[in-house]
């Protein structure tokens, strides 16, 4: 009698999304909650919600931002690797930012993943991310998992993290963050309780963008040795940066603008931009 072996977890995942969708695209929106339940179940049931007997971690940190953001995420990459100088470290980020934490020397892995393109509704929005996970990270069984940007529910990170079937998610909530100061008490939802193992409470004092980012660390409990962001290039970069820089007398300052933003309400105006180089530059500044 020939002995039967059973899938691997990821492959039974495959065919059980499947059925998933099919079944939820002729559903009711009231009946999604149900949904997302019956999946933990299945997560649970395959052993994804089960400790490693490997004993190596797998982390999985996902940011969807742009350079300026990215950049401010430096630091907390740096630090997520002190805390596991061992673990395999995947990055998931926007592909306009690849360029930035392509030599980042604190993850094993980056791969790409576009906000911009998820569709609105829910059920088609899930969808992506799962065919995501079933491409990319369902056979790395991953122990950990960082959304530290606070996000609402149209944010893919929180959701990614839970559909990665990793053990532990750590994150900011679906709700919108807290923005100014506020002591009462915050309240979550079911679905964060699902989505996430830890629920990060934003302190009731304001933290700039930056801080709110190591915020999820020092509230997991893990040690933050130094808070300074970095830039990650290689020889051809500083090769053509020394090239821009020998124009520029050696006795000037240099100073280097980035005039861009993703909302408006961040973008300097041009003409402030031009009282501040026309002061800057009498002082031997060069841009």
């Amino acid at each position: 009698m020939a002995n039967y072996i059973a899938p691997p977890p990821h492959e039974r995942l495959n065919v059980f999304f499947d059925e998933f969708f099919r079944q939820m695209h002729k559903a009711p929106p009231q009946t999604y909650g149900q949904f997302i339940m019956r999946a933990e179940e299945e997560f649970k049931r395959l052993g994804y919600r089960e400790k490693s007997s490997s004993g190596v971690e797998n982390i999985l940190i996902m940011r969807f931002d742009f350079i300026g953001d990215m950049v401010l995420t430096s630091g907390f990459l740096r630090e997520v690797r002190a805390n596991f100088p061992k673990a395999r470290i995947t990055l998931v980020a926007e592909p306009a930012v690849y360029s930035a934490v392509e030599f980042c020397p604190y993850v094993n892995e980056v791969l790409m993943f576009s906000r911009k393109s998820l569709a609105n509704n829910f059920p088609d929005m899930f969808e992506q991310i799962v065919n995501f996970c079933r491409d990319n990270l369902w056979q790395k069984k991953f122990s950990l998992a960082f959304a530290p940007k606070p996000s609402g529910w149209k944010e893919p990170g929180v959701f990614m993290a839970w559909l990665s079937g990793a053990r532990e998610r750590i994150g900011y909530g679906t709700g919108d963050y807290r923005e100014t100061p506020d002591k009462s008490p915050v309240k979550f939802s079911d679905l964060d309780r699902l989505l996430l193992t830890k629920i990060i409470v934003p302190p009731s004092y304001h933290l700039c963008y930056a801080e709110r980012i190591f915020y999820v660390l020092s509230e997991s409990g893990y040690k933050i040795n130094s808070k300074h962001m970095e830039l990650f290039y290689n020889e051809a970069d500083s090769w053509r940066a020394q090239e821009l820089l020998k124009t520029i007398p050696p006795n000037y300052k240099k100073v280097l603008l980035g005039l861009g933003a993703t909302d408006l309400n961040r973008k300097y105006p041009v003409e402030m931009y031009l009282v501040a180089l026309k002061e800057t530059v009498k002082k031997n500044a060069a841009f």
